[in-house]
């Protein structure tokens, strides 16, 4: 799934505001015993995959390490609206 979020990232030392591109894979839970009693396999966690970060004015732009995690957050909880009731 494809999303698109508009957030802010600092440029210079000025906040600007930007379009975020992501991809988000969702996870699939794991199991602890197979049906015959053998060990099971871990959860799978999601995925999200940073496509483009492009200001207003078209430009695109790379975040630091920080604005990064920022993004995965507000990405995944986009996510989560979208695939809980």
């Amino acid at each position: 799934m494809i999303i698109t979020i508009t957030t802010e990232i600092e440029v210079n030392e000025e906040p600007i505001e930007v379009n975020v591109e992501a991809e988000f894979i969702p996870g699939s839970p794991g199991r602890k015993y197979m049906a015959n009693g053998d060990p099971g396999y871990p959860d799978e966690p999601d995925e999200i995959n940073i496509l483009s970060v492009t200001g207003l004015n078209g430009v695109e732009y790379t975040p630091t390490e920080k604005e990064c995690l920022s993004i995965y957050s507000l990405i995944g909880s986009e996510a989560c609206n979208c695939f809980c009731p």
